[in-house]
């Protein structure tokens, strides 16, 4: 994909040698749309695979002076994610 888009670069550089630098900010454009789908769709395929998890265990949060909560917690690649209890996470993983 990305080496296609940089022969259309090249092809459309060489008709129009006046509006170059017009056609690489374009290009340039699409491939950063490009890559940041890309990325886009490789977070969201961790975030739904439920075998890549790093640790999933509870932890204690304290919410005010005296009081404690427990957490269920589990951590993927790049993220944290906080559940009120260890079922909840079945429920509503990855609601996105």
């Amino acid at each position: 994909m990305m080496m296609m888009l940089m022969q259309e670069m090249m092809m459309l550089m060489m008709d129009n040698h006046m509006y170059g630098k017009q056609i690489v900010v374009q290009v340039q454009k699409q491939n950063y749309r490009y890559e940041k789908r890309r990325a886009t769709n490789e977070l969201l395929s961790v975030l739904k695979d439920p075998s890549i998890v790093i640790i999933a265990d509870w932890l204690k949060v304290r919410g005010s002076l005296r009081s404690w909560t427990k957490l269920w917690c589990v951590l993927k690649p790049g993220i944290l994610l906080l559940y009120k209890s260890h079922k909840a996470k079945v429920s509503n993983c990855c609601n996105l």
